[in-house]
């Protein structure tokens, strides 16, 4: 039986987040919550060398795939804890529910992953 193996690479961590500044801005209408918006340095240093070593073992292996999600985050400005103007952590370092399946709608909406999938379905 040939299997396969999808290796998800390390989230940058935002640890300024505070994702229930939006809703406390209603309470409190002279809250800024701009610093939600971005991390100016990219992916943080840790992401970056869990994921270099990720990488790394994932490439040893033919079975393995290495997936990084940070490149639909990430651009050549920095890192948004935003897609598509939704806020996809639940706070600093974890992924909410409803951003979870947004970035799997983005990645299949990509075909990136497509073909992967439907190697392991078979």
């Amino acid at each position: 039986m040939n299997k396969r193996i999808i290796v998800i690479g390390r989230m940058t961590a935002f640890p300024d987040l505070d994702a229930k500044c939006i809703h406390k801005k209603f309470k409190v209408p002279f809250i800024n919550c701009d610093s939600i918006n971005s991390d100016s340095n990219g992916v943080d240093e840790l992401s970056q060398r869990a994921n270099s070593y990720l990488e790394s073992i994932s490439n040893k292996y033919s079975e393995v795939t290495y997936v990084d999600f940070n490149n639909m985050l990430c651009d050549e400005n920095g890192c948004s804890p935003f897609l598509n103007e939704n806020l996809v952590y639940f706070d600093s370092t974890h992924l909410s529910v409803s951003g979870s399946r947004l970035l799997g709608v983005e990645i299949l909406k990509e075909n990136s992953l497509n073909s992967l999938l439907f190697n392991i379905s078979q």
